[in-house]
């Protein structure tokens, strides 16, 4: 998935971690109990709180 566009509050805690608009991303594990999405950005792996990563607006991306 590709971000599209996310709150400013979430666009300042997400870019220090490279989360940036245009930024795909891929969801690889879903914590249960309201966890943390897990989700991979280039190399990095990146715990998301699923209150913010719900801020994010995404379209899909087709798998290469």
């Amino acid at each position: 998935m590709r971000v599209t566009a996310m709150p400013e509050a979430t666009r300042i805690a997400l870019e220090q971690e490279g989360v940036v608009t245009g930024a795909v991303l891929k969801v690889e594990r879903r914590v249960g109990l309201g966890g943390p999405l897990i989700v991979r950005l280039g190399r990095a792996r990146l715990a998301i709180a699923r209150a913010v990563a719900g801020t994010v607006e995404v379209e899909p991306v087709p798998d290469n």
